[in-house]
């Protein structure tokens, strides 16, 4: 992740590691930030059609914007 980061060096990237809902606390976490980026990974043809339960959780909760970034090769 180091290596993307120097890619973008004005865009200011915050890591925390918490215990809890992986979406609640993203969302929680959101409410102090200008946006939020998950991931979405799928594992099979039907999940394909849809974005992962987090990634929906965060999209449809979060105050902040939201980008939502397929997992490479998985399309």
């Amino acid at each position: 992740m180091r290596q993307q980061l120097k890619e973008f060096p004005d865009i200011k990237v915050t890591l925390k590691f918490v215990e809890g809902p992986a979406g609640q606390e993203l969302v929680n976490h959101g409410k102090a930030t200008e946006g939020i980026v998950v991931g979405a990974t799928s594992h099979d043809t039907f999940s394909r059609l849809l974005i992962g339960s987090v990634s929906h959780y965060v999209v449809v909760h979060a105050e902040c914007p939201v980008i939502v970034v397929k997992q490479k090769g998985k399309e």
